[in-house]
């Protein structure tokens, strides 16, 4: 039987953002590098896990406003960092090389770190771990961060399964073949709707909801196990009405299997639920897979789609794949008033997470009371 975990709504809003692609960073770099196709292709091999995760989690601090003190805490951070398992079943987080600490020296002060690992749906699991802490008021900033960096060994176990594309990347393409592994480093700064607010970041994107599932398996997509989390984000209590969505950022990395079963089944849910040409697009074409990493950028690029009011284009898809009437594939970007954006991040071993995304929630919130 799956084991499922939901986490509360309107748990969290998402205050800073920091990101390191190859020849950009911030969130202004995300969303121009996911417009380019293939640039995963020029990712520099010297890159380092400890020095990209210390350069995204001070980043995104300072985005959310956050100012250092040196060897002065200023806030209660707890960092959720995204990886991949562990082998040696080492005790110590993977990217800490050399010493037995726990903690991590962040632009704030020294944080405590948690290392989470469920493959390439890590980064949902994750943003789920940060608004339950948040919402048990055990801390009050929570920053998820993760970092892909060149491993010969992740390379070959994904061509061993036959996953990796033969050319360019082209997810929810007819002509789709495969993925290829992206690098880089992503981090999201999480607050409590009640702290942000008190430091006045009231015009922010928040955690509506977010759902995870774990159902072993060996398929690379169950399609029973996509349509149950996917339920599960957008009706979370019985009989409720569904959430609404204006835009889908799919996990969609450009396998013939992954991206037929996901697309699927968001048509298939979205006759249910009334959806009407909802545009489902996806990044993998453009900064490759970041794997653990992967639902942390596809969330960040989300993000700033609604900051934006921009639906963005699908980068690599070429001959999309048959429109719904429920959805179609985003193959240009356009202008759209996006109040509502589901993100999925489907992994390996049968890990599954989606999370939906609102826009000025704290706002909307805070007006309403």
């Amino acid at each position: 039987m799956p084991t499922e975990y939901t986490s509360a709504s309107a748990g969290a809003v998402i205050t800073g953002v920091g990101a390191q692609l190859p020849a950009c960073h911030g969130a202004n770099g995300l969303w121009r590098a996911a417009m380019k196709p293939g640039s995963y292709a020029v990712t520099p091999a010297s890159w380092s896990k400890p020095d990209l995760l210390e350069t995204v989690i001070d980043e995104a601090l300072v985005d959310a406003g956050f100012i250092a003190r040196p060897r002065r805490p200023v806030l209660n951070v707890m960092v959720v960092v995204c990886a991949q398992a562990d082998a040696r079943q080492s005790t110590l987080p993977p990217f800490l090389h050399g010493a037995d600490a726990d903690v991590l020296a962040t632009c704030a002060g020294p944080a405590p770190v948690t290392v989470l690992s469920h493959a390439c749906a890590t980064g949902g699991f994750a943003i789920r771990m940060a608004v339950q802490l948040l919402a048990a008021r055990q801390t009050d900033v929570v920053v998820v961060a993760g970092a892909s960096v060149s491993d010969p060994m992740e390379e070959m176990s994904l061509e061993a399964v036959g996953v990796l594309a033969k050319g360019v990347v082209r997810p929810l393409d007819t002509g789709r073949d495969g993925m290829a592994v992206g690098r880089g480093a992503i981090a999201l700064v999480l607050e409590r709707p009640d702290n942000a607010a008190a430091r006045g970041r009231t015009r922010t994107v928040g955690v509506a909801n977010a759902a995870c599932l774990v159902k072993p398996s060996r398929a690379e997509s169950d399609p029973a196990a996509v349509s149950s989390v996917l339920r599960t984000v957008l009706c979370p209590a019985d009989g409720a009405e569904p959430k609404r969505v204006d835009a889908v950022c799919s996990h969609a990395t450009g396998t013939v299997l992954g991206d037929e079963v996901e697309f699927g089944e968001l048509a298939l849910l979205g006759k249910e639920f009334g959806w009407n040409d909802v545009p489902v697009f996806s990044n993998k074409g453009a900064i490759g897979h970041l794997l653990h990493t992967s639902a942390l950028a596809s969330v960040a690029h989300a993000a700033e789609a609604m900051r934006r009011s921009v639906v963005p284009s699908t980068a690599g898809c070429a001959s999309p794949m048959a429109a719904d009437p429920a959805v179609h594939v985003s193959t240009e970007s356009s202008p759209a008033s996006l109040e509502h954006v589901l993100v999925n991040a489907f992994g390996f071993g049968g890990n599954y997470a989606s999370v939906l995304l609102q826009k000025n929630m704290l706002e909307r919130r805070l007006r309403d009371e």
